[in-house]
């Protein structure tokens, strides 16, 4: 009897984890047909923009119509509209579920104009390099003479000779 009984119990036990198993699978299966069926993007929405048209940002951010918006990398968009737009200071890329992607845009604004004797370049405030100015739009800003900038290029950080580091931090922290 003592036998029968013990039998019994481990069929109950057995079939209590097999359902365990096959509830936890069926649960997985359907969290993850739920983040790849549903929560498609369908419209991208872009705020912030003045000086870039918003054809232009979504050209550059390449966001996929129809990926799936749990894995649509954020940072990466942000990234690629740093690095191809210089105006750009700030991208929050926001998941509005359950089908829009929000890119806020802050723009650079441009205070100064670092000239060397190489080149000359528009500034913003944290000392990001814009853009080489026309003559007529140089006159716009304040005009700082004398920093030679060490290969400089649109949307990098302005960087100058050890002798002239001092200037440029100075301009940094009187525009910031």
């Amino acid at each position: 009897m003592a036998k029968k009984e013990k039998e019994r119990r481990y069929r109950k036990r057995r079939g209590g984890i097999a359902y365990t198993i096959l509830a936890v699978l069926l649960i997985a299966a359907s969290v993850v047909a739920a983040c790849t069926v549903f929560f498609r993007v369908e419209e991208v929405t872009v705020e912030g923009n003045e000086r870039y048209s918003q054809e232009q940002i979504l050209s550059v951010a390449s966001v996929e119509m129809g990926a799936n918006m749990i894995l649509t990398p954020g940072e990466q968009i942000a990234q690629r509209i740093y690095r191809a737009l210089p105006y750009v200071d700030h991208v929050e890329v926001q998941k509005r579920f359950p089908t829009t992607l929000k890119m806020v845009i802050t723009e650079s604004q441009p205070v100064a104009v670092i000239t060397g004797a190489a080149s000359a370049w528009i500034v913003d405030a944290k000392g990001k390099l814009l853009e080489q100015p026309a003559e007529p739009q140089a006159q716009d800003y304040t005009k700082v003479p004398g920093l030679d900038l060490l290969e400089p290029d649109q949307g990098a950080q302005a960087q100058n000779t050890p002798e002239q580091h001092a200037p440029l931090h100075t301009l940094i922290a009187l525009t910031t």
